[in-house]
């Protein structure tokens, strides 16, 4: 392939533009135009440009850049407005949180981990877990949480939060750390326990509680009285040690549910077990 130098179409306008470095990567066998993807800290654009050969490559604004391949004008409106982003060790795992001021087309989250000197990696996101869900277009605030219960004591890691828009665009926010502490009951159980929901009755929250004497492949699923699933809380695999996981009476779409009893059951292994609760409004 001929080596070309290139130039982004410079139709773009951009307005207010805040300038962050990219990275390109493209082919074609012309010196003339070929096909490239643009991609920064903070957006992946998922469309092809072409581009001109003629000049060098600075830098531009990442927004332009996406907004060209859905004609926009040069400025483009993030899909969120993040308040909040923070993360604290409870007991054997650390759980984050985050609170919007507000949402535009969100589809939802992408919530990565490293350790040190580790590589980013993908712990969770909107597709393989409903609480991660976006909530589309809205003024008003809301509030996220994920709890990461495979986690190490005397461990620091990292966490990085990015949105995804309807036009495909991902958002990624500033980065946050939290160093483990030794583990409270650090003593491993003996044996697989699914214990009773606390509180039992409950509006709108109840906690569950499981011990794993080995790391395990574990799900909690939660079931209405007619057996059929509402929602499953986890879905991975966990260390060794005493969990815990709320459920906040919504399904699996983030609709609340109706007053009634409903079973919550672990499977971890071999071991199954199911308990009741009964949820009141």
């Amino acid at each position: 392939m001929k080596k070309i130098s290139i130039i982004l179409l410079i139709a773009i306008g951009f307005i207010n533009a805040q300038t962050s470095s990219i990275t390109i990567g493209g082919t074609g066998t012309s010196a003339t135009s070929a096909h490239i993807t643009v991609t920064t800290d903070g957006y992946k654009c998922p469309s092809e440009f072409i581009v001109e050969s003629g000049a060098s490559l600075t830098t531009w604004d990442p927004s332009a850049i996406c907004s060209a391949s859905t004609g926009g004008g040069g400025d483009v409106s993030l899909p969120v407005e993040l308040a909040e982003f923070i993360a604290a060790q409870i007991g054997s795992a650390i759980v984050l949180q985050w609170r919007t001021e507000s949402e535009e087309n969100n589809i939802g989250y992408i919530l990565d981990r490293k350790e040190d000197n580790g590589d980013w990696i993908c712990i969770s996101d909107y597709k393989t877990n409903s609480d991660l869900l976006g909530n589309g277009t809205c003024s008003y605030s809301n509030e996220y949480e994920y709890i990461d219960n495979l986690v190490q004591p005397n461990t620091t890691y990292y966490y990085r939060l990015a949105d995804v828009s309807t036009d495909g665009i991902v958002q990624y926010h500033n980065k946050i750390s939290v160093t483990t502490e030794s583990f409270e009951n650090a003593t491993i159980p003996d044996q697989f326990a699914l214990h009773s929901a606390y509180p039992n009755p409950f509006n709108p929250v109840t906690t569950i509680r499981f011990d794993l004497p080995k790391q395990s492949d574990v799900k909690i699923i939660i079931y209405n009285n007619l057996g059929k699933i509402v929602k499953v809380l986890i879905n991975s695999n966990l260390n060794a040690g005493r969990h815990t996981v709320q459920w906040d009476s919504k399904d699996r779409f983030g609709e609340a549910v109706s007053a009634g009893v409903y079973l919550y059951k672990i499977e971890a292994g071999d071991y199954q077990a199911t308990k009741k609760m009964i949820l009141l409004k």
